[in-house]
Parts: C-alpha cells; sequence; structure tokens
C-alpha cells in the first residue's frame, strides 16, 4: 500500500525550490498536500495558461517515486505535451536543482490511446504494474461495435470463454484469430481475472461470435471490467480537461433535457474500466481533476466535477443544492434590496465554505504581469484587466442594396429551415442545451440542410434558398466550386478586412464554427495576400489550389485595392509563371539544406528516395515565407535553418493513430502511426502536384485546422503559428478542433471570433491558447514596462453584423457569461449591472469574497510548526 506520507513530503520538499514554480505554483502545492491528505479528489481550476499540468506531474513524479502507479487520462493528441514536454522538463529541471532523488531517475510510461495500444506496449499484463505512470486517452474504450470488424477488436472475451468452458460451447470461437500479444492477454485473464468476472464468462451468455454482440449493455460492461484488469489498478488518478465530454457522445435534445441515460467514453473510461468490479485499490486511489471551467453555463454542471473526484453520493447533492443557491442568489439581484443582499450574502458564505476545501484556482488578475500592467494602465480590478474585447459590427448603412437583401433572405431562410426549434431552445438555454443552440451558417445550403423533403417547412425553405439562388446568378461563374462564393458574404468580407490589418502588426489565430465558411476565409486570404506581394512586383509562387485562370483570383484581381489595370489583368499568367519561377529558383540551396536536415535526423531510421523527396519538398514549404530569402550564405543562416527544419520534423513526431477500425491488419496501434511512412502520409495532403510532379507553393499566409487536419498536419502547424519567422500570419481553427489543448501563444496576442461560440467557457478556453506563460504578450508588456512605455493590450475580436441573428447570440452568450464569472472570477455582480445600484448595496456586494486562490505558501519552519501543532490536537 501506498505510503501518502512519504509522497507528501517529496512534495514539501519540490515545494521549496523556487525555480520550478511561477505565479503561485507552489501555493497551490502546499493546498494540494492538506487538502487532499484527508479528501478522495480534489480540483485544481487555476486559469487557463497559469500552468496547472506543472502542479499535477510534480504529483505524479512523487507517487511514482514512491512505488506507487499513477493513471493521466488526456484529451487525444496531448501527449507529446504531457510525457515528452511537461514530465520530461519537470524532471530535467529538478534533477539541475539539486533534487536528488530525482536526478538520473526516469519513470516507465504507457500511452494507451487506442483499444489496440494494450496489446502492443510490449510489456506484461497488467500494464500498471510495468509502467509507473499510463497516459491515458480520453477517448480510450472498446472499439465502436458498428465499425469494428477485426476479430483483433473485439473477439478477446470470446476467445476467453473458449479457454473457460468446453470450446464446442463457443461456436465459431476457433474461427477466430488474435496476436500472439492478446492471446497472452486471454491466457493472462484466464489464471489470474477477478473471481466474479470470470463466473460470469463461464455462466453468462455472450452469443454468437461478433462485434453485434458489445451492443448489448451487460457483454459491453463486461468486455469492459475485462479490459481494466488488463489495464491494472492505480493510486492516483489525473484527470485533464475534467469538464470535457459531461454526458453523451452524440445525443438529442430530448436526451439532454434528461441529462441523458448514455454515458461518454471519458465517463465510461473512469466508470467501468478503471473502477472495474475488483478495483479495490483504484477505489481508494486519490483523484486530482483539472479544468479553468468545471461550469460553463449553469451551476448544475458542477456536479460531472464533483462525481469525478470521487465524492460520495450525499455530498454531491448537498454540493449540488448549494452551487445552484448561489446562482440562483446572484441572479436574484435587481434593484439592491436588504433581502436580495441578505440571500446573497448567506448563499455566498456557504458556497465559499463548502467548495474552498475541495477547489483551488489561482487567477490572472493575480499574475505579476497582469498586475503591474494594471497599475501602468490604472485598469479596473477584474478578472482580466490586460485583455481587450472589442466588438467588430458590419453596419447595415455601409452595405449595398445587394448585400443587404441577400442578408435578409439569408435570415429568412434560417427561420424557415428551423421552425420554431430557435425560439424554443433559446428559452431553454441552460447547460443542457449548451451546442443544441444554433449558430446560423453563412452558406444558404447549409442552412437549409436537414429540413425534410415534405411538408409546409420543407415547401417554406425551397422558396427562400430559389430566391437566393437568383440574387445569386450574377456570382455563377465566379468559382469552380459554388461555396467559394462565400468570399462575397457580408459577414466573411468583412473578417477578412479586419483579419488583414491585425495580421499586419503580428499573428491572428480565428475562431468559428462552419467549415465552409473558414475554407473561403482562407482561400481570400491567401489570394488576396498574393495578390498584394505581385502588385509590388515581388516574387512569390501562387497559392495552394489555384491556378492564374481561377475565377476567384480573376474577381480578387479587379479590386481597386490591388491597382492592376486592364492590360496587367489580360497578361497575368504570364507575369505569374515568371514570379513562381524566379522564386523557386532562388529556393535551391534551401532545399539542399532541408535534405541534408532529413538525413541527419532519419540516420537511425533512413528514408526512402521517395519519402525523402517529400518530406523535403514539404520541409522547404513551411521554411519558404513572403519574398524573404533565408540567410543562408554564412554559417549562422545555415545553422538557423538546420534548427528550424531539425524543430519541424520533431513536431510532427506525435500524431494519435488512426481509429481501431481503420487500421490495416498489419498495423500496430501507435508505432505504426508514428512512423515515417505513415507521417509523410499525413504531410503530403499539404502539398501539390500536377502530371510532372510536386508543384512548388509557399507556406500559406493563412492556415486551417479543422477536424480533417492530419494530426502531424496539427503539430506542425503548431510549431509554425509559434514561430514569428515562419507562415502562417493567420491561423483559422474550427472550435471544435482547436479551443483546448493547442498552445499558439509564442508569437500571437490577436483573437478573432469570427462565430462567438454560445458557451462562454469554451470562450475562454479560446482566449487562453495565447493568453498563457510566457506568451508573446506577456514578453511584449515586461519589455514596455521595462522603458516605461505603455503596454500593449490582448485583444479579442468578436464579428458581428448588425441587426441580425448575431444580436440575440450576444445577448444570451453575455447573460450566460455573468453566472461563469461570478462563479469562478468572484465578479458576482457584473459591473454594467453593478452601476445602477445604490452606493450601500455596491458596498455591501463588494465585501461579498468568492475567493477559491490558494493561501501563501508558509516557510518551512513555520509549516513544521504547524504539523506538529496539529498532531497533538489529534
Amino acid at each position: 500500500m501506498l505510503n501518502w506520507n512519504r509522497v507528501f513530503d517529496r512534495l514539501a520538499e519540490l515545494e521549496g525550490i523556487p525555480q520550478l514554480w511561477r505565479a503561485g505554483q507552489d501555493d497551490s502545492l502546499q493546498w494540494l498536500r492538506g487538502s487532499l491528505s484527508g479528501r478522495p479528489g480534489v480540483l485544481i481550476a487555476d486559469e487557463v495558461g497559469l500552468g496547472k499540468t506543472r502542479i499535477a506531474i510534480a504529483l505524479a513524479a512523487c507517487v511514482a517515486h514512491c512505488g506507487g502507479r499513477v493513471a493521466i487520462l488526456i484529451p487525444s493528441g496531448l501527449t507529446f505535451q504531457w510525457r515528452d514536454e511537461e514530465l520530461a522538463g519537470f524532471l530535467h529541471q529538478a534533477g539541475r536543482q539539486g533534487v536528488s532523488w530525482l536526478q538520473n531517475w526516469w519513470p516507465r510510461s504507457s500511452v494507451l490511446r487506442t483499444f489496440r495500444d494494450l496489446f502492443t506496449t510490449g510489456r506484461g499484463f497488467p500494464v500498471s504494474e510495468h509502467s509507473p505512470i499510463t497516459f491515458i486517452s480520453h477517448t480510450f474504450g472498446l472499439p465502436r461495435t458498428e465499425t469494428a470488424k477485426q476479430p483483433e477488436l473485439w473477439a478477446l472475451p470470446f476467445m476467453l470463454k473458449k479457454e473457460l468452458v468446453d470450446g464446442r460451447q463457443v461456436r465459431g470461437a476457433g474461427k477466430l484469430v488474435i496476436s500472439d500479444f492478446q492471446a497472452d492477454a486471454v491466457q493472462w485473464l484466464k489464471a489470474n481475472g477477478s473471481d466474479s468476472s470470470l463466473i460470469r464468462m463461464r455462466t453468462g451468455q455472450l452469443g454468437t461470435p461478433s462485434p453485434r454482440a458489445f451492443s448489448n449493455g451487460a457483454n459491453r460492461e463486461l468486455f469492459e471490467n475485462l479490459v481494466g484488469q488488463l489495464l491494472g489498478q492505480f493510486d492516483l488518478v489525473v484527470i485533464d480537461e475534467a469538464h470535457k465530454a459531461r454526458a453523451g457522445d452524440s445525443m438529442t435534445k430530448k436526451e439532454k433535457a434528461t441529462e441523458t441515460t448514455r454515458k461518454s467514453r471519458l465517463s465510461r473510461l473512469l466508470n467501468h474500466i478503471l473502477l472495474h468490479d475488483g478495483a479495490q485499490r483504484t477505489r481508494a486511489a486519490k483523484r486530482v481533476a483539472l479544468t479553468a471551467t468545471p461550469m460553463e453555463m449553469d451551476a448544475a454542471q458542477w456536479v460531472t466535477i464533483f462525481n469525478r473526484i470521487g465524492l460520495a453520493e450525499n455530498q454531491v447533492g448537498d454540493l449540488e443544492r448549494t452551487v445552484k443557491a448561489f446562482e440562483k442568489a446572484a441572479r436574484g439581484i435587481r434593484v439592491g434590496s436588504d433581502a436580495e443582499l441578505q440571500a446573497l450574502r448567506s448563499a455566498a458564505i456557504e458556497f465559499s465554505g463548502k467548495l474552498k476545501p475541495l477547489v483551488t484556482r489561482r487567477l490572472w488578475r493575480d499574475h505579476p504581469t497582469v498586475q503591474r500592467f494594471a497599475e501602468a494602465s490604472a485598469a479596473s480590478r477584474v478578472a482580466h484587466p490586460h485583455r481587450r474585447l472589442i466588438p467588430s459590427v458590419r453596419l447595415l448603412a455601409g452595405m449595398s442594396s445587394r448585400d443587404r437583401t441577400y442578408l435578409a433572405l439569408t435570415e429568412a431562410l434560417s427561420a424557415a429551415a428551423r421552425g420554431g426549434d430557435a425560439a424554443f431552445e433559446v428559452k431553454t438555454s441552460g447547460s443542457r442545451f449548451s451546442q443544441a443552440l444554433p449558430i446560423l451558417p453563412e452558406s444558404p445550403e447549409d442552412a437549409a440542410a436537414n429540413t425534410g423533403s415534405t411538408g409546409a417547412r420543407a415547401v417554406r425553405t425551397a422558396y427562400w434558398l430559389g430566391r437566393l439562388r437568383d440574387l445569386d446568378r450574377d456570382r455563377s461563374d465566379l468559382a469552380t466550386e459554388r461555396r467559394w462564393s462565400l468570399q462575397w458574404h457580408p459577414r466573411v468580407s468583412h473578417a477578412i478586412r479586419l483579419v488583414e490589418t491585425l495580421a499586419g502588426d503580428g499573428k491572428v489565430l480565428v475562431f468559428g464554427e462552419f467549415i465552409e465558411s473558414l475554407r473561403a476565409l482562407e482561400r481570400a486570404l491567401n489570394i488576396r495576400h498574393y495578390l498584394r506581394h505581385v502588385s509590388r512586383g515581388q516574387a512569390l509562387p501562387l497559392p495552394r489550389g489555384v491556378d492564374p485562370d481561377d475565377a476567384d483570383l480573376r474577381r480578387w484581381l479587379q479590386d481597386p485595392e490591388f491597382g492592376f489595370d486592364a492590360d496587367e489583368r489580360l497578361g497575368f499568367s504570364g507575369r505569374a509563371a515568371e514570379l513562381a519561377a524566379r522564386y523557386e529558383s532562388d529556393r535551391s540551396h534551401l532545399r539542399d539544406l532541408c535534405r541534408d536536415a532529413i538525413r541527419a535526423h532519419c540516420r537511425s531510421d533512413p528514408l526512402s528516395t521517395g519519402d525523402e523527396r517529400t518530406l523535403t519538398t514539404w520541409l522547404v514549404q513551411q521554411l519558404c515565407v513572403d519574398n524573404q530569402l533565408w540567410a543562408i550564405g554564412d554559417a549562422a543562416g545555415e545553422a538557423a535553418v538546420r534548427s528550424h527544419a531539425t524543430s519541424l520534423l520533431c513536431s510532427v513526431r506525435d500524431p494519435d493513430p488512426p481509429d481501431d477500425a481503420k487500421l490495416a491488419p498489419d498495423e500496430s496501434g501507435i508505432a505504426g502511426a508514428m512512423g515515417w511512412p505513415a507521417i509523410i502520409q499525413q504531410l503530403e495532403a499539404d502539398l501539390q502536384r500536377d502530371s510532372s510532379g510536386f508543384v512548388f507553393r509557399m507556406s500559406p499566409f493563412a492556415q486551417l485546422l479543422i477536424g480533417d487536419t492530419k494530426t502531424a498536419t496539427r503539430r506542425a502547424r503548431q510549431g509554425t503559428f509559434n514561430n514569428l519567422q515562419l507562415n502562417p500570419r493567420v491561423l483559422i481553427g474550427q472550435s471544435d478542433v482547436m479551443s483546448e489543448g493547442l498552445n499558439l501563444h509564442r508569437a500571437c496576442r490577436k483573437v478573432v471570433l469570427f462565430h462567438l461560440d454560445w458557451n462562454p467557457g469554451r470562450i475562454e478556453q479560446q482566449i487562453g491558447r495565447i493568453d498563457r506563460q510566457d506568451s508573446d504578450w506577456m514578453a511584449a508588456c515586461e519589455e514596455a514596462l521595462a522603458v516605461g512605455e505603455k503596454p500593449p493590450t490582448l485583444d479579442v475580436y468578436t464579428i458581428a453584423v448588425e441587426g441580425t441573428y448575431d444580436d440575440l447570440r450576444t445577448k444570451v452568450v453575455a447573460e450566460r457569461a455573468k453566472v461563469l464569472r461570478a462563479q469562478l472570477f468572484g465578479e458576482i455582480v457584473p459591473a454594467s449591472q453593478l452601476a445602477g445600484l445604490s452606493a450601500e448595496a455596491k458596498r455591501a456586494i463588494g465585501q461579498i469574497n468568492i475567493d477559491f486562490r490558494p493561501p501563501p505558501r508558509m516557510p518551512a519552519a513555520d509549516a513544521a510548526d504547524a504539523r506538529m501543532l496539529a498532531d497533538r490536537v489529534v
């Protein structure tokens, strides 16, 4: 049994090394020791970017070094960040600071991202006995029964039953083929499986061997139980982004309204695999949840967190009543009457008192750099004095008659397509409808989708869609694909101008919802960026997917901004070819350097000639920025190129594997997915070919990061966006893909919310991609303060079109944000509402303190005295 007192002593030793911690992380460690010692679990709810991960890594290292076993549950795609950056970085720094027991110590770790990985670790069972730290993806679990065709993905229970009973009782099992390592797992379960599971295997009926057998709930839970036994037991469970997957993966509005009977993969991983029958050690384990947004839209969302940190059912029920009462009291402030204030005071005292032992939350406003910014700027005491929220509104008065008509028709189309749904959803806009609320797409085809083929709604939708198509006929020949016409949608065209203006002074991060609109935005930005350089006579290749006769390029050529006359437009194809040829010729030396860097990096795993050529082309493309040649004429310049090239090659070596069902029979989970051939195949999607081979393209000014973006490419784009010298200047991301888990703060301090999310917690996560420790904003602020200049702000832009559905969305999001800020930021009543109350009411509300910050760390001697006093009292 793990000696937790020894673990906490190790943690206390680390606390006392100030070089390891920043912005109050050592205070959080002290709080963690005190709170976790007497409780099953706690929540670290520090704001995004303040370093929750390092705190959890320190605890995990102490547990593992003391002989315990740690499971770290992380969103898919974050293995590299947790293991290779955070864990390795922490152990290296602690060793350099003289922590003797961490010098030259590296805990063996396993990574489980898919079911198949359980059988490709090359180690025995249970996995936890061979790996002090196991990183487990939130999506780890049983393969999806509808796509799991290979026996390797579903046959284990049938093979075990065949071993336990007369094989003839399991018809068809003799024809099943599984790997040797999975066969070893069957033998281990036969010898070591729990009594209850083996009895169920012997006496229960699994049905005919097929993946459909696990559509049955009882069979599925039995399979999950077996997987949990192979995984092993743990002393500490860390849950990163613990707010994710609160209920089901795909739910109807009716299921959301009843809090659903379905469970997400994360919930099943925690409750059915890790906490399987017989997992007594894991059931007694300590749990640490990490999330900056434990609740996002209403107080009921706290319940998920309370359950995930292992609190008893009666305590969860009591806490749920407490958080709801505080939410009700805060919402109830209307005129600041004595009754309203008394209800708020009572609810706040209970809320703070009951949650403080379970929750710690450090805030950006307490960060030394932010405090110095606030002092220099005379900013008010709000949660984020360094941020500016800037609405960018497209006014109807400035639009053409055609654009106003177009907007009116699209609003009518959306209303016809959705019928009364939107009104109902807005009225019931609690957390259960968080993402069910509509964000209207710019594309008429998307707006008209899923209305059904018959009935009055379909007739109305068809009418308005026809009106829009009639209006669009004057642009029907502009693009080879109709979707590109969205470049001239009033909202998209407004975003184009805004983003271009912002990109003139640094990198820009854009979040949006609808892929077609985002693709149109990316295409327009790249075409216009190209034309802007050509108009100045600067050599530049065409953007990917664009040729000199492209209809969109030809339309943009007519824009007076670029200054092309009729003759220049007529001869543009020849001019484009000339400039592209000159640009590629200038980079021949760069190609040689990239090829040499690849050969050095892959010395132990040489590439085929074809793969080397592809990877070289991709690498050159990443390093080509605008018309600037690398200074490769001297040793320092060549060294810089090699350094950038090596960094990019390292950044793509952590892709998540594809889904189990998509792997070929001879692929081996992580090993196959991380091999260079598989990675190069993903990167090749960024390149363009013609009949003679690869067509040279510059790294785009704007790039997309969406659900279809290959995982190796995602990491590469994160790396180049974080490098001020490399493109893209603009990274456009789908909200579901880019809101969490990506650090994009090294070279950017401007965010554009192209589609404003209904969820204020999601918006906080989006801003948190650039508002982090060691951010570009932080460096610029420190530099300005050092010379007495006005410090810069971190700017967040929202895009709206006056008089449209945007107005409603903005209002609803603002109301939801009030609840979030009251419970997580201590802003019980928004400043705008507070201004309308009496001075006495303002004073009373100002005295209410919702504060989950950890207390300042006591010096070692004082802490020892406090522990001795506590022991005497006990």
